[in-house]
């Protein structure tokens, strides 16, 4: 289930706390509704091999170069290891490389583990993916609570992936969180959409931890994908914008 706030202040402070910083998040909620609801986005083990293929790191352990100990380096005459000659920057970059490709590894036997434990891939996926698993309950919830047609308001880290993004979401169907937010509309003909986005999203990097990047800087403008009568994009506000600036959100 996702964090619930009782204002956009709060659940943003929550953004800002996050000690990964890395992932991207979506945040739900209704006009007139004093709940909101923040969901994360969550690497999946195929997400992170991709990472590893993408950083062009080892495969095998074959594969990875060797790393020799400083002893077996060239030294000083002085003494210690020289750390100017070319033997020793090329065992420090094979150092790295075992490092990094080690870690990479353990993340993909932690996230098999996990999937294996609960039997399910419903935690993981882009931030909109783990929303709109939810949304249909709280949509439902919020509606009966209230007897209106609930209109939503989602504010988003970043712009829908678009099914041109080489890392587009495709846990669930239809591919891309442009299509898939599309998708709910038309399902709820009736009530409107609004989805606001703080950066414009880049899925071509690897660094953060759904294996999307948003690269772009806040206020840069998104290619639209998103259509339909009752459905809109939009970037943050100058108000929207001053509320993460106030909770040191970048």
């Amino acid at each position: 289930m996702p964090e619930c706030f009782d204002t956009l202040d709060t659940a943003l402070a929550a953004v800002a706390r996050d000690k990964e910083k890395k992932r991207l998040w979506t945040i739900l909620t209704f006009q007139g509704s004093n709940t909101f609801y923040l969901f994360w986005s969550a690497a999946n083990a195929g997400q992170i091999v991709a990472g590893i293929l993408n950083e062009d790191l080892p495969a095998s352990d074959a594969s990875l170069p060797k790393v020799l100990p400083n002893k077996a380096l060239p030294q000083l005459k002085r003494g210690g290891v020289d750390k100017g000659h070319p033997e020793y920057e090329q065992n420090e970059i094979n150092r790295q490389t075992v490092s990094k490709t080690k870690a990479l590894r353990a993340s993909v036997a932690d996230v098999l583990a996990q999937q294996w434990k609960v039997n399910t891939w419903t935690f993981t996926g882009h931030a909109e993916e783990r929303m709109l698993l939810n949304f249909g309950a709280l949509y439902t919830q919020f509606a009966v609570a209230s007897g209106q047609i609930p209109t939503v308001i989602i504010y988003n880290s970043d712009s829908p992936c678009t099914v041109d993004d080489p890392r587009a979401s495709s846990f669930l169907q239809p591919r891309s969180c442009s299509a898939k937010l599309t998708h709910l509309a038309k399902r709820y003909p009736f009530a409107q959409f609004t989805i606001y986005y703080y950066k414009a999203y880049h899925g071509g990097g690897s660094a953060s931890s759904d294996g999307a990047s948003s690269s772009s800087s806040s206020g840069s403008t998104a290619p639209n994908f998103i259509s339909g009568d009752n459905i809109e994009l939009l970037p943050f506000t100058p108000e929207l914008r001053e509320l993460c600036a106030q909770n040191n959100i970048k």
